[in-house]
């Protein structure tokens, strides 16, 4: 399917490894010239150059922390041109405490919600201007079942999710579609530490933490950074013009909602 992306600039945020990566990938197979965020400059330049190599198109990009005011800064003085799609990878980071600190929650509410949103509110008048463009979000599909160690960053992922969903109400008239992508376990390596910390945690191997994970999904086995990224373009896509204020669970059937 041509997605209809050949005109089209991308931005992809933390994009260096894992799911971030596939997406950047995903849309420079489609011939969009992507632009792409982390904080390791060594990663940016290996990732633009394999990128590059795999599928022809430009790849640009950009060493900033999109966590910070300066992070969000350099992003906008660093773009060759304004971005027509926006592709929000969450940044890797561990749980809250048990019991967070007021500052805490406000450090990760500027983590999770304030950067995220400033980057993309300075992006849309771009958009606005020309008639088009496209927000896609992702999250942890923990989302839909806050619990435990998660929940005060669940929570804070909730309020973004809420407030993308009203700025695609206030943005459609505009040509502009806004949607998330709730992602279940996918094989990345940092999945992989994670689990590995947990099994040894709970005095078990990681075969038999992975067994019991997997058990919770109707299909039984790790989800690929590619599969992300393939629902990723797609609502990147002009296809994808009908499609707007949505959070879609690419979660191997673990979400069990009607």
């Amino acid at each position: 399917m041509d997605l209809h992306l050949s005109d089209k600039r991308a931005l992809v945020v933390c994009a260096t490894g894992g799911i971030g990566r596939a997406c950047a990938s995903a849309l420079a197979h489609e011939c969009a010239e992507v632009t792409i965020v982390a904080r390791d400059p060594a990663g940016l330049e290996e990732t633009c150059a394999a990128i590059a190599d795999e599928s022809g198109a430009k790849s640009h990009g950009i060493a900033a922390d999109v966590t910070t005011r300066t992070g969000v800064t350099t992003i906008l003085s660093g773009l060759n041109s304004p971005p027509d799609i926006v592709v929000l990878v969450p940044p890797r980071h561990g749980p809250l405490p048990d019991a967070p600190s007021a500052d805490d929650v406000e450090g990760q509410f500027s983590t999770e919600v304030r950067r995220p949103l400033d980057l993309v509110e300075k992006l849309l008048p771009h958009m606005r201007a020309q008639g088009w463009g496209r927000v896609v979000h992702l999250t942890g599909a923990a989302v839909k079942r806050p619990a435990g160690k998660l929940l005060a960053l669940t929570s804070l992922r909730v309020a973004l999710i809420a407030y993308l969903r009203g700025m695609a109400q206030r943005e459609a008239d505009h040509g502009i579609t806004v949607n998330g992508v709730l992602i279940g376990y996918i094989d990345t390596p940092g999945l992989r530490k994670n689990w590995e910390g947990q099994a040894a945690a709970a005095g078990l191997t990681y075969d038999e933490l992975l067994a019991r994970k997997l058990s919770e999904s109707s299909i039984h086995r790790l989800g690929k950074p590619a599969e992300i990224a393939a629902l990723v373009a797609y609502l990147a896509g002009e296809q994808a013009g009908y499609i707007t204020g949505e959070v879609i669970s690419c979660d191997g059937g673990r979400g069990g909602h009607v």
